[in-house]
């Protein structure tokens, strides 16, 4: 890619994936609370107005289903989260 096709503006994705999306319960669905805090928290922060974010949380282990979302949004920064219980 070269640099006049890159966006002048910073795109961060954050990259979730939880491993539980079905809740037998019938309770909430879980969701990746991490990812999801850091971009509210990257969206609130006035200094960084210009910077476009978005979480690509998806219910598939389809890596290729990923690399199309990151593909679209075309983000300058990736960040990667899953969420792990020791």
């Amino acid at each position: 890619m070269s640099r006049g096709s890159m966006s002048a503006e910073p795109r961060i994705a954050f990259l979730a994936r939880d491993l539980v999306w079905a809740d037998e319960s019938g309770g909430v669905l879980p969701f990746s609370y991490a990812a999801r805090k850091l971009d509210a928290s990257l969206r609130s922060a006035p200094d960084l107005a210009h910077v476009e974010s978005t979480v690509i949380d998806l219910r598939t282990d389809d890596p290729e289903a990923f690399f199309e979302r990151i593909r679209e949004f075309r983000p300058t920064l990736i960040a990667a989260s899953t969420y792990i219980w020791s």
